[in-house]
Parts: structure tokens; C-alpha cells; sequence
């Protein structure tokens, strides 16, 4: 099903995206992000549904609508036949819903909406997935070598998949519970600070944190920004294989952001960026387990060996494309680099930190000596640190 999706803010229309391919998995969605860029889509292939927003400058989604309607007639294409077209807007004004209408509007979603709205809404025009056999030939390297730019997602922990979906009712959510609930998780996490830096939302100073990320967004726009990854169909990884590979990731990536953190207050740096920055750092993998899970669609199984390849393989990059898309802040980026050493000598007291946490984790027996070089670097003696270390593997299993 081909699906077109005119949208200027990008959040708002990958929103859209992950909300359209809950309920159609093999729906092929082009973006756009302008009324006249989405009229030429149109003009060269046609969709079979239209969302568009409002409001946009040059052509808006009005002066869209009215085009192809004009061009559905003069095709002779039938009023009962006409492809379904939906406005996702804030304007929601009676005398502007019924101008819409005039023109052949199919649909209005005002914003702001709950998600649960929008999968109502969409469901009767997006009908059955079509047969997916077409990708069954495909090897997981083939289907992970496939993916566009924009299909990357990230997989949610079992125990916040749960929790998000029973928390679709917005009036019950507050600040402080929303970021005690997703603080711990690195899909929601990345994609909030992303938003929150986005242009839409930039307001001239960076975030690093996912509490100020929060702030800046909104309740509603972040809890539906959350939700939306949330729905992705394959975000609860259930193949046993990615479970268990998901649950360790998801462990031993806490126990870093717990350590990075401990170790940035006890040298007097940031600790909530040190904590974000760690639990970001496995992303690449985190994406490989989710389309992994996407691909078992197809009726394959998988083994092992395959998936330590495609982990070995795609990792890297997909985590590099996701830090460029999202804009991730550059100081996110380099404190993740200075985990795995990267960017040459370490020697800033914030990459300092991140290193030594990943050192002091690390089960390489080669480790020491870059190790006691960091620790003397910040002035950290090797007995206070090992000390920071036990006391985060003895936290309990569920503050991590």
C-alpha cells in the first residue's frame, strides 16, 4: 500500500509513520515536507491515502487537497473511487472543517490528539497487510542492507512496553512520573532529546537530558512522541534468541549509565548527561534486534551465527545514521565516543569519565594500564573507583 505522508515537522510526521505501519506493516510511506514537494509525488505516483498537515508554506495541505481533486476529475475518477485524504491539523474550526469538506476532504484529526485516536481514525482506510512473501527470499544481511535511512527504529525493554501501554491516558501523567518511567530506557530517551533539538523545538541551548527534554516538548507532545515508538510492530522483541540478547544489552547498559553517572558526580561533572550519553551508546545494536524481530516476520528463523554477523556488520552504522538523523547534541556524541576510546588521546575530565566507567566494566585483561592512566588523569585512585563499581552491582535488579 502506498502511503503519503506531507508533514513539515519531522517529528510529528515519524509519528505518523510509526502510527501507519502499526496497522499496516508492508505499507510503503513517502514523506514530504511540503505541500508542493508532496503535489509532485503525487503528479509522478500517485498514493492510495493521503496525510497531510494544514497549515505549510507555499501550497498547504487546503490548496493540496483541492489540486488532487481537480486531477482525480479530470482523470474521470468517481467521487466513491477517490483516493482517501485526511488532515492532521490544529486547525479545527467549524468554518474551516467545512471548507475542507467542500473540496473533498476524506477525514480531520485535530491536533492535539491521543494516539489512540489516530489508530482509529486510520484503521478503516488502511484495510489487511498485503502478502509479504516477497521478502521471504531474503537473508536478514539482505533485508538489514535494504532498510532506508528512515526505517531505523529502536526496540523498547519488556517492562516499559507494558508500562506505556497503559499509560494511554494522558490526563494521568505528570513531568516527574513520565521521566521516572522512560529515564532507564535508551529508544525513548534518544528519541526525546532528539525532538527536543530538533529545529521545530530548538530554542537556542542544547539538551542533553532526558528531564529537560521533557520539559521543553510538553506533556503531550512528548507522551505521544513516546507512544508512538511504543506501537512500532515490532518493538517487544518476543523471538527467545533477541529476547535474551535484548534483556544483557539492556543490563549491561545500564549498569554503564549507572556507572558513568556515579563516577561524573563524584568528579563534580554532569552526571544526567554522563547517565544519557552511556545509555545511548548501544543503539546500533538495540536497531539490529528490532528489525531482526521485524524480518522473523517473514516466516525465517534465526540462529545465532547470522545474528552475531548482522551484529558485527550493521552495528556501527546504523548507530552512526541514527546520531546523525536524530541531530543528536555533538557533546552526546562525544561522550559516547569516549567510551570505546574514540576521537584519539582521552584526556577532557568528562570523556575521562566515560572511559574509565567502560574500562572498569571492560573483561579485557589488556585493560589495566589504559585504565590507571584515566583514573590518574582525573586524580581518582583505583581503590575509590572499584568502590563506585561493587556498589552499583549490588543495586537491585529493578533500579537499573
Amino acid at each position: 500500500m502506498q502511503v503519503l505522508i506531507i508533514e513539515d515537522d519531522p517529528w510529528m510526521a515519524e509519528l505518523l509513520t510509526s502510527l501507519v505501519r502499526n496497522q499496516r506493516s508492508d505499507a510503503h510511506i513517502t514523506l514530504c515536507k511540503e505541500g508542493l514537494a508532496g503535489w509532485q509525488h503525487w503528479q509522478k505516483h500517485g498514493a492510495e491515502l493521503v496525510l497531510s498537515d494544514w497549515n505549510m508554506p507555499g501550497m498547504n495541505g487546503l490548496d493540496l487537497l483541492e489540486a488532487v481533486r481537480k486531477s482525480e476529475r479530470q482523470n474521470g475518477i468517481h467521487k466513491t473511487l477517490q483516493v482517501p485524504f485526511i488532515m492532521v491539523t490544529a486547525r479545527n474550526d467549524k468554518r474551516s472543517v467545512m471548507e475542507a469538506v467542500r473540496l473533498g476532504l476524506t477525514d480531520f484529526i485535530a491536533k492535539p490528539f491521543s494516539v489512540e485516536q489516530v489508530l482509529s481514525r486510520l484503521k478503516p482506510y488502511l484495510g489487511d497487510s498485503e502478502n509479504i512473501n516477497s521478502l521471504a527470499e531474503l537473508s536478514l544481511e539482505e533485508y538489514l542492507d535494504r532498510l532506508s535511512d528512515e526505517e531505523l527504529e529502536l526496540p523498547l525493554s519488556p517492562t516499559l512496553q507494558e508500562t506505556l501501554e497503559r499509560s494511554m491516558r494522558p490526563d494521568e501523567q505528570d513531568f516527574d512520573s513520565l521521566s521516572a518511567l522512560w529515564q532507564r530506557d535508551p529508544a525513548i530517551t534518544a528519541r526525546l532529546v532528539a525532538a527536543a533539538n530538533s529545529g521545530d523545538y530548538f530554542k537556542g541551548t542544547t539538551l542533553t537530558t532526558l528531564s529537560q527534554a521533557l520539559q521543553r516538548l510538553g506533556l503531550h507532545t512528548s507522551l505521544n512522541l513516546a507512544l508512538g515508538v511504543a506501537l512500532s510492530p515490532a518493538s517487544n522483541l518476543t523471538d527467545p534468541l533477541l529476547k535474551s540478547r535484548g534483556e544483557a544489552l539492556w543490563q549491561s547498559t545500564r549498569e554503564l549509565a549507572e556507572l558513568c553517572r556515579a563516577l561524573a558526580g563524584h568528579m563534580g561533572d554532569n552526571p544526567e548527561e554522563a547517565y544519557t550519553a552511556a545509555l545511548l551508546s548501544n543503539i546500533g545494536e538495540l536497531v539490529v534486534l528490532f528489525e531482526s524481530q521485524s524480518w522473523l516476520v517473514t516466516g525465517k528463523t534465526l540462529d545465532e551465527a547470522s545474528l552475531d554477523a548482522a551484529m558485527a556488520r550493521f552495528s556501527r552504522a546504523f548507530s552512526g545514521t541514527l546520531k546523525a538523523n536524530w541531530r543528536l547534541p555533538l557533546r552526546l556524541r562525544q561522550r559516547i565516543g569516549a567510551l570505546y576510546g574514540m576521537g584519539g588521546q582521552v584526556t577532557d575530565k568528562s570523556d575521562l569519565v566515560m572511559r574509565s566507567a567502560a574500562l572498569l566494566l571492560s573483561p579485557q585483561s589488556d585493560r589495566d594500564a589504559q585504565l590507571e592512566s584515566c583514573l590518574r588523569q582525573l586524580g581518582l585512585g583505583r581503590q575509590i573507583a572499584d568502590g563506585l563499581l561493587e556498589a552499583i552491582r549490588h543495586m537491585p535488579a529493578e533500579a537499573l
